[in-house]
């Protein structure tokens, strides 16, 4: 155990520290280091802790100055040597990096790495997981790529894992700011995108599936490529060279539907001037694909039934068999099972559709696909507009890996293209994204403590990156009556550390001009509305829910 004076000492010296890491945080002489120094603020409490812990065997100094060395680190593998180093603190045994050329490497320690990397339990979504196959290591994503794993000791570590692991995601995007170019279809089928590893194993499963003649069943939520599934089985079966048929269910009115699978004859009811040929007949010798089977009307069901166990059918109005050859795949985004316990759907006819069941993931749960998707959707669409070659920001791939996606690929497809129309091609930025994306707080910053004061330093302020003179215009005009400005814009840096103060300056300056805009806007819209929320809406042409956040984020304007 510690003696009281040497706890004294170690309190004392985290408290000076403390206060040594806010000045560097608030000095904005080095934004690398302002950075870094608030990452440490956030965990210096755990840090304390582990040293008081410890025992004071005499150590204890030596692991307070290991603190102080990590603000001078300068590259990633200084970084991963410092974690290994300070093992009987940190707990890391191993650091893992997945470089640009798209290998894994131990950058540090001595560890091996599953040959699948599977996330178990995520800590924060899109962010941190622990290892599906290995209790003990914890994967890191940067813009929606996995790039790091941590390897820990087995057994009680000082510093909590997750933690841990939280404490490097958060300064990850320090020292890597690329993203990785590689290739994102799956590997037996270029048409499919396909990155993660639960995915690709589904895949593997349902591609030996369509090499066999028989029925497969693909549930789902809506939006999750339930019909892309289909045309892989398709293209995977011995019946690829045959033709697929689609029929969505619930698109077809009940009178109608006998009609569409199995054709009818002429004269066979009212309008019905000729013989129609139906989407089984058409589908011989290939797959059927029935979409939305859980909306078919009951009575239908029995037909399906017995045409899937006698493969032979009438037409409406007809009195001839009619054989054919098909193979059968049905898909829905209901739970078949639960509406067979409420006797919506036959029992005999689940059973006889789903030989082979498979249940397709939502993309939430794809976190390694929502990148890889989104590249192919720019790509896609990007062409498909007319906009030159894309030029990225890899901060879009970090919001969209942190949103939930109710809507599934479906959704994601429709929001690339919204990001395309809205930007026009060029340069893509997270200012494109929807609010209810942009607003996000980005899973890889350092959140602020809620009735925290407020911070000169800011991470990376959007408004500073977008600050911009207008063309034409001095800068003296600019700044003609307000001090502040006037102060600002008269200052000439002398060296890079002061240009880079310099600037910080006018980033926040135009950050707190915003919201003041913001707050005059506001205040006079709801007077001209009355305090009538949807009128000022309808006024100011401006959505509800961003009314709201704007009004949230100005209030404190009020006082």
């Amino acid at each position: 155990m510690m003696s009281d004076q040497h706890t004294q000492s170690v309190k004392l010296f985290f408290r000076t520290f403390e206060n040594h890491l806010s000045r560097i945080r608030d000095d904005g002489k080095d934004a690398n280091q302002a950075y870094r120094a608030q990452v440490l603020l956030s965990q210096i409490a755990l840090f304390e802790k582990a040293i008081l812990e410890d025992g004071g065997g005499g150590g204890a100094t030596g692991d307070i100055q290991s603190f102080v060395e990590l603000i001078d680190i300068e590259a990633f593998g200084d970084l991963a040597a410092w974690a290994v180093d300070q093992t009987a603190v940190t707990g890391i045994r191993a650091v893992h990096f997945l470089d640009q050329s798209g290998e894994w490497h131990c950058l540090a320690g001595e560890g091996i790495l599953p040959m699948r990397l599977r996330a178990g339990e995520w800590l924060r979504s899109g962010l941190v997981a622990q290892l599906q196959q290995a209790k003990n290591m914890f994967i890191t994503y940067l813009f929606g790529q996995p790039r790091l794993v941590l390897q820990f000791e087995e057994g009680e570590t000082a510093v909590d894992r997750g933690k841990m692991a939280l404490f490097f995601a958060r300064l990850l995007p320090i020292f890597v700011t690329d993203r990785i170019g590689e290739t994102n279809t799956y590997a037996a089928d270029r048409a499919v995108i396909a990155k993660d590893p639960h995915f690709c194993d589904l895949l593997g499963l349902i591609e030996k599936a369509a090499n066999k003649d028989v029925s497969i069943l693909l549930e789902g939520e809506s939006g999750t490529g339930k019909e892309v599934i289909a045309n892989f089985i398709h293209r995977h079966s011995p019946r690829a060279g045959k033709p697929i048929v689609a029929v969505n269910c619930a698109a077809i009115p009940a009178g109608l539907i006998e009609s569409e699978l199995f054709g009818h004859e002429k004269g066979a009811f009212t309008n019905a001037y000729n013989r129609q040929i139906g989407r089984v007949e058409e589908a011989d010798g290939g797959t059927l694909f029935l979409d939305e089977i859980g909306e078919m009307p009951f009575a239908m069901q029995a037909k399906l039934l017995r045409f899937l166990q006698l493969h032979e059918f009438h037409r409406v109005g007809g009195k001839n068999k009619i054989s054919v050859d098909v193979r059968i795949v049905a898909a829905t985004n209901r739970h078949l099972k639960d509406q067979v316990a409420k006797g919506e759907f036959r029992e005999d006819l689940y059973y006889r559709l789903s030989v082979m069941p498979f249940v397709i993931p939502p993309l939430r749960e794809r976190i390694d696909d929502i990148a890889a998707l989104s590249e192919f959707f720019f790509d896609k669409y990007g062409r498909a507009f007319g906009f030159a070659p894309l030029k990225i920001d890899p901060a879009i791939y970090q919001h969209l890996v942190a949103y939930a996606f109710p809507g599934n690929v479906r959704e994601l497809e429709n929001l690339i293209q919204n990001i395309l129309v809205i930007a026009q091609g060029g340069n893509l930025s997270v200012a494109h994204l929807p609010p209810n994306i942009r607003e996000l707080t980005p899973v890889n910053l350092p959140e602020r403590a809620v009735g925290s004061p407020k911070r000169v330093w800011r991470p990376r302020s959007s408004y500073g990156r977008n600050f911009k003179w207008r063309r034409g215009r001095s800068t003296a005009a600019a700044a003609a009556g307000n001090p502040e400005l006037e102060r600002l814009l008269s200052q000439t840096p002398k060296n890079n550390d002061e240009l880079k103060l310099l600037k910080q300056e006018i980033q926040n300056y135009a950050s707190d001009l915003t919201l003041l805009v913001e707050h005059r806007f506001l205040k006079d819209l709801l007077d001209r509305a009355e305090g009538s929320m949807p009128k000022a809406s309808t006024l100011g042409n401006i959505n509800r829910t961003l009314l709201y956040k704007m009004i949230d984020r100005t209030k404190h304007l009020d006082d």
